[in-house]
């Protein structure tokens, strides 16, 4: 475990992302699909949106998902993933000393067809997402499934990579240098996402 979150910080250190796989056990990834059927099932999931405040509104043609944001005791449901995840900010602040204080996340379904264009997620005026975590959580997923995380590599933001949302496979990069975008999936796509957050 402590190679690949040393692959983390030299990633992030280096290059501003990072891209892993088996950082999670499969009965860690099976308690969280689980917890987010549960949810589905409950009627947690919610139509998301984009902006902020005043200026929020719900866009689907720009942002397609829907979200389950995860409270304290609903992240205690699932102990293993959220485990390692604090102890993946606590070696990032010990190498980087990247001052990071908490944690907020949640998951996103998106349906076939919808994606989310290009956004940064450190929203104006908020300086508090450092970086951005996503984990897939979808089984047999191949390249015809579509549903690729597409980020833009700075300075120019013309290049990019894109990432395909199997499961397991883990994303960490700077929320306020990676422009990126969910392109559209051809069947239902899940994920964990959240932000390691500077203190307020």
């Amino acid at each position: 475990m402590n190679s690949i979150r040393n692959k983390i910080v030299s990633d992030i250190d280096t290059e501003g992302y990072s891209i892993t796989h088996n950082f999670f056990n499969d009965s860690a990834l099976e308690a969280l699909m689980a917890r987010s059927d549960t949810g589905l099932a409950q009627g947690r999931f919610r139509e998301a949106g984009i902006g902020t405040g005043s200026l929020y509104q719900i866009q689907e043609k720009i942002r397609g998902d829907h979200i389950w944001w995860l409270s304290p005791d609903e992240v205690a449901t699932t102990p293993d993933i959220f485990l390692q995840l604090d102890q993946l900010k606590d070696h990032l602040n010990r190498k980087l000393y990247l001052g990071l204080f908490d944690f907020e996340s949640h998951l996103a379904r998106y349906k076939p067809g919808s994606g989310y264009e290009r956004h940064y997620d450190r929203p104006k005026g908020s300086a508090r997402r450092k970086l951005t975590v996503t984990l897939y959580l979808n089984k047999d997923w191949s390249a015809e499934c579509g549903g690729y995380l597409r980020l833009y590599l700075p300075p120019n933001c013309e290049t990019f990579v894109d990432v395909e949302p199997r499961l397991g496979t883990l994303v960490v990069f700077l929320s306020e240098l990676f422009p990126h975008e969910v392109l559209p999936s051809n069947r239902d796509r899940l994920s964990l996402t959240g932000w390691f957050l500077e203190r307020a």
